[in-house]
C-alpha cells in the first residue's frame, strides 16, 4: 500500500523485530503482551525520529525514565533498522533524504553515495567543483579538509546535508597543476557573460537542481537572455582542466 499511495514506512515492527533476536530478555511488551512497555514505546519513539526527522537518534539525550544503558541499545535498533533499508521503507524515494555516504577509494578519492536517487541532486565538494549525479567520484588536488554538501528536492519540498571529509595527498605524490586564471564577468549578470584572457572554452551551465540547461564553445562571451533569474553553475573545460564558477542573473 506504501509503495501505490507513495508514502514513507517508519519500521517499528522490524525494530521490535531486530530487538527481540539481539535481547530477548528485554520486555517490549507489557504483561497483555499487546501493548508496548516503556522499552517498547521508547524504540517505536526512536524509530520516528529517525523517520521523520532524518537523523540520527544515536546519543539522544532524552532517555524518559528509560535506563541510560538499555536507551543506548534501543537507539542503536532504531537507527541501524532504519538506515540499513532505507529504499524497503520507501525513505528518499517519495521525499527528498539528503544525508549520504561515502568511501575513500583512495587517498583523496572519495565516492559518494545518495538515498534519493531518483530526485534532483546537487552535490557540492568544498573546492569548486560539483555534480549532479547519484553516485559520483571526486579526486581532491589539494590536501586538507573539505565541506560536502548535498541538496536533494522535488517540486515542493528541499532537504540538505554536509558533512566534513579530509583529503591526503601522500608526500612525494605531485599535486595538480594550478588552476588557471578565467576572468568570468559581470557577475550578477543580465544579458551576457564575458570570458577574459581565454579563448575556445567548452562551457555548461547547470542551474541550482544540477539540470544542465545548456553547453556550448564560447569565444568570449555567452549569451544569457534565456536563463530565468538565479544561481546558475558554470563548467568550463579549457584544454582538459575542468573550473568551476557561480553566476548570479538578475534582471531587476
Amino acid at each position: 500500500f506504501a509503495d501505490l499511495s507513495s508514502g514513507i514506512m517508519a519500521p517499528a515492527g522490524e525494530a521490535f523485530r531486530e530487538s527481540i533476536s539481539q535481547n530477548p530478555g528485554l520486555e517490549l511488551y507489557n504483561a497483555d503482551q499487546s501493548h508496548p512497555s516503556l522499552e517498547g514505546s521508547y524504540l517505536s519513539a526512536c524509530v520516528f525520529y529517525e523517520t521523520l526527522f532524518q537523523k540520527s537518534v544515536v546519543s539522544n539525550t532524552f532517555i524518559s525514565s528509560v535506563n541510560s544503558n538499555t536507551a543506548t541499545f534501543l537507539q542503536t535498533i532504531a537507527h541501524e533498522v532504519v538506515r540499513d533499508s532505507l529504499a524497503i521503507w520507501n525513505l528518499g524515494i517519495h521525499l527528498p533524504w539528503a544525508d549520504f555516504t561515502y568511501t575513500n577509494t583512495g587517498t583523496s578519492t572519495f565516492q559518494f553515495q545518495s538515498n534519493s536517487g531518483n530526485l534532483n541532486l546537487l552535490w557540492y565538494f568544498g573546492d569548486g567543483s560539483f555534480s549532479s549525479g547519484a553516485m559520483p567520484s571526486h579526486s581532491y588536488s589539494v590536501s586538507g579538509n573539505y565541506t560536502v554538501s548535498h541538496v536533494v528536492q522535488d517540486a515542493c519540498l528541499k532537504d540538505s546535508v554536509s558533512k566534513i571529509i579530509t583529503a591526503v595527498i601522500p608526500v612525494g605524490w605531485p599535486e595538480t597543476q594550478a588552476e588557471v586564471n578565467v576572468l568570468l564577468y559581470p557577475n550578477p549578470a543580465n544579458e551576457q557573460v564575458f570570458f577574459g584572457n581565454i579563448e575556445k572554452l567548452k562551457v555548461k551551465v547547470f542551474n541550482c537542481t544540477g539540470q544542465l540547461i545548456k553547453e556550448t564553445v564560447v569565444d568570449t562571451s555567452l549569451p544569457i537572455t534565456d536563463l530565468e533569474d538565479g544561481l546558475y553553475l558554470f563548467q568550463i573545460d579549457h584544454k582538459g582542466q575542468i573550473l568551476h564558477r557561480q553566476v548570479m542573473v538578475n534582471r531587476h
